[in-house]
């Protein structure tokens, strides 16, 4: 309900909602509880029509699994002569420019900068107004997990960037260091 005033206080339209399969009927039913704002889920015909539907104001958010990113939202991935490629490697389809607000739940499923659908997640998210990460498990392991997380929203260079965040708060044998400084910098 947080996201949701948050992205329809703001006037954050059109809204991407990225979150597990299982619950993409949830968000769909959440947001007309809550708000006049059409909600739906993205399947073949929607993305095909989607400009029209933004267009016409007739659907405001939409919702996508982590699975079907790539499927979706990914034209081409050009990858090196062993088969590794990176964020740089990946053209979007130009529909994700109509995005002015993305909303990432259970965003704890990026938690690690190698994986599709934090790579995926990220390119998507990158240049919008509005980018809120929702998770009960931010942490799952190790501080090393927020990383990601904190790049897709925009906020690791606040913590110092990718290799100050990993030797001030990544450091030892246990992988996690001074975290009570990096509690209160969160908070």
């Amino acid at each position: 309900a947080q996201a949701i005033a948050t992205i329809t206080g703001s006037q954050a339209f059109p809204c991407l909602v990225i979150c597990p399969s299982s619950l993409k009927i949830n968000w769909e039913r959440e947001w007309h509880m809550w708000t006049r704002h059409k909600a739906k889920i993205i399947d073949d015909a929607t993305w095909r029509y989607m400009d029209r539907w933004v267009e016409t104001g007739m659907i405001q958010v939409f919702i996508v699994n982590y699975e079907s990113l790539k499927k979706y939202m990914v034209d081409s991935i050009t990858k090196d002569d062993e088969g590794k490629w990176t964020l740089r490697n990946v053209k979007f389809n130009r529909k994700i420019q109509l995005f002015k607000s993305v909303i990432i739940d259970e965003a704890h499923k990026c938690k690690d900068f190698k994986t599709q659908a934090t790579k995926f997640t990220k390119g998507v998210c990158a240049g919008k107004e509005y980018i809120l990460a929702l998770t009960g498990t931010p942490v799952v392991n190790k501080p090393k997990d927020l990383m990601p997380q904190l790049g897709i929203i925009d906020r690791l260079n606040d913590l110092g960037g990718y290799k100050h965040f990993q030797m001030r708060y990544c450091s030892g044998t246990s992988e996690a260091s001074n975290l009570k400084e990096l509690n209160w910098r969160l908070n």
